[in-house]
């Protein structure tokens, strides 16, 4: 489990699959040759723990989108491993990155991708079974030069880090779309979680520039058309109006004119009256 070289430099170096783990070996430990493989945290600590905690202990993470980005390609086109190429061929080859992110959704396919260590989670290399972190420091692939100083400063290092199997894919935001995003974070919430990387979906995926001009163009359209219709029924609402006013004012004309005429009644009545009153006294 314990290697020479481990006692030689001090220190236990957690190579978590597909976060430049090579590149780092190469530096850490001064060899380009394949070394301890994916070795898990608590395997050394079941191993033997009073030595993993007199080394100190670190390994690098990844963001699980980006991760997965960069396991789907390596295995599809660019490991030079004989099993992993045959890997490839059986379960990813024929699969756009899309088509293999939505196949995730059916159990027994996603359980055989999570077993390759190159999808496997992250947690399960740096912490125990109750998911506590058991190693030392914890950087970041998004910050690996920065986070890789400070190891060597630990370590009172003067080395740099040397990039080797660099991904040659496009940026891992422009694979993603609102459906397959969703599945990845699913899966692996635990590393997004424990290792503070945002659930925040927005962040992780982009929006072609067609794409978001063809919605910005439909909400203009449909922001036009709310318009017009409330236009149109303002229009109507005031047509209605008008015609109820007009409506009020004829009936409002009528009534002054039946008063009119029933003014004209009375005083022609009255007249009447006045009349006979006038002969009645005449008479006397």
């Amino acid at each position: 489990m314990f290697k020479d070289f481990h006692d030689k430099y001090k220190c236990i170096f957690i190579h978590v699959p597909k976060v430049a783990g090579s590149s780092i070996e190469r530096v850490i430990y001064q060899t380009d040759k394949w070394l301890v493989g994916h070795v898990k945290a608590s395997d050394y600590t079941k191993f033997d723990k009073d030595k993993f905690d007199s080394y100190f202990s670190f390994g690098f993470v990844r963001n699980p989108y980006d991760r997965v980005v960069s396991a789907y390609h390596y295995l599809k086109n660019d490991s030079p491993d004989p099993c992993d190429i045959k890997w490839g061929r059986l379960h990813i080859n024929n699969l756009t990155f899309e088509e293999f992110i939505l196949s995730l959704q059916d159990e027994e396919f996603k359980e055989e991708i999570l077993s390759k260590n190159h999808f496997s989670f992250q947690y399960k290399y740096l912490c125990d079974k109750n998911m506590n972190i058991l190693v030392n420091f914890i950087g970041k692939f998004e910050k690996l030069d920065n986070d890789f100083k400070k190891i060597l400063n630990i370590l009172r290092r003067k080395d740099s880090l040397v990039h080797i199997n660099k991904s040659k894919h496009l940026n891992y935001r422009d694979y993603y779309n609102s459906q397959t995003y969703k599945i990845i974070r699913e899966i692996y919430r635990d590393d997004f979680e424990i290792f503070d990387y945002d659930l925040e979906d927005k962040k992780y995926f982009n929006i072609p520039q067609n794409i978001y001009l063809n919605n910005l163009e439909s909400k203009i359209l449909i922001k036009n058309i709310n318009l017009d219709s409330l236009r149109l029924k303002k229009s109507f609402q005031i047509q209605n109006l008008n015609q109820t006013i007009e409506t009020k004012n004829k009936t409002i004309q009528d009534n002054l004119i039946q008063i009119q005429n029933l003014n004209q009644t009375i005083e022609t009545k009255n007249k009447t009256i006045q009349n006979k009153d006038d002969l009645l006294n005449f008479q006397a």
